[in-house]
């Protein structure tokens, strides 16, 4: 349906290898495409919501659930995942400054992986720039356009910590 895009699994986990020196492995895998209102729906609590600039002033987001957030920072912080239960707590700009590395890092891999795919129309060239405190801006900041929002279950470590990963973008292309 999305071309060779899903094969690519938007390469979070050589990002994640590559930048945190953990292991991050894809669950599943499913692209569709949805309104920015409908993506709000789709939210899990507490997590964070990365938007992403684009070629033609284009915006769409990274979304990464605490759980997930949670591993790349002890992953940063102190060497490793660990597999202890989360306080409910919402994600701070500074949450959102320590994954902005490995957010970039995965869309450039992807980008690169895409260069000769037509999946590059529509996902090349987003990096993050900015976080949102709270989802209901959602269907503004995106215009309420058409996306393709890929979602992704993921654990990280073995399975220390998992959650999920949305990336949503633009379904119009560039």
């Amino acid at each position: 349906m999305f071309g060779g895009l899903g094969e690519h699994a938007f390469r979070l986990g050589k990002a994640a290898r590559d930048a945190l020196k953990i292991q991050l492995d894809v669950e599943k895998l499913f692209i569709e495409r949805r309104s920015a209102a409908e993506l709000v729906e789709l939210l899990p609590d507490f997590a964070l919501i990365a938007i992403l600039d684009g070629p033609v002033q284009e915006q769409g987001e990274m979304i990464l659930s605490q759980a997930i957030v949670a591993g790349f920072i002890e992953a940063q912080t102190i060497g490793r995942v660990r597999g202890q239960d989360l306080p409910p707590r919402k994600p701070t700009r500074t949450d959102g400054a320590m994954v902005a590395g490995v957010i970039d890092a995965a869309l450039a891999i992807l980008e690169q992986a895409l260069t000769e795919n037509a999946d590059i129309v529509w996902a090349g060239g987003f990096r993050c720039v900015s976080f949102l405190e709270d989802p209901r801006p959602l269907p503004v900041v995106l215009d309420d356009a058409p996306l393709r929002v890929l979602t992704a279950d993921v654990s990280l470590s073995g399975g220390l910590r998992k959650g999920k990963i949305y990336l949503a973008l633009p379904e119009s292309g560039n």
